[in-house]
């Protein structure tokens, strides 16, 4: 059965004494299992795997119905795909940070342009949302920024 921690929204195995996450305590945990009545949900998939595990690979987390994402990764799968649900609220929302260097893979096209190209580029991608787009000391990068008043 798994765990639910409150103070970091996040659910685990429940094999440790502690929130692997957060570090509270076992007995702060509150035993929950995860609440498989709807179909719709935050779904991480994986394919099974040999007995020893070395063969099972992780296809990331989903949003949508679970038998949509069943069909679209039905590709990847050998034995069966495992579906287990995700805490929405595992990622922190309302962070302080106002910036963040990213970069696109490489068949974006960006890692061969210049700075200023790149930004260029991600604004126009962007153009629709409130951040703005500045170029990174990183490479292939481009530095996101939040007015975050």
């Amino acid at each position: 059965m798994s765990k639910y921690c409150e103070f970091c929204a996040d659910y685990n195995d429940g094999t440790n004494n502690f929130c692997p996450r957060c570090g509270k305590p076992f007995e702060d945990l509150k035993l929950q299992k995860p609440s498989y009545t709807n179909a719709y949900g935050l779904w991480h998939v994986t394919t099974e795997g040999d007995v020893e595990g070395r063969s099972i690979t992780d296809l990331g987390v989903h949003e949508g119905y679970l038998d949509e994402i069943a069909s679209d990764l039905a590709y990847k799968c050998y034995y069966s795909l495992q579906f287990s649900l995700e805490n929405p609220n595992r990622i922190p929302r309302g962070t302080n940070i106002n910036s963040v260097s990213i970069a696109l893979d490489i068949e974006s096209g960006t890692w061969d342009m210049k700075g200023p190209q790149r930004v260029k580029f991600v604004s126009e991608l962007l153009k629709d949302r409130k951040v703005t787009v500045t170029e990174s000391n990183y490479y292939a990068s481009v530095v996101l920024n939040w007015d975050k008043k």
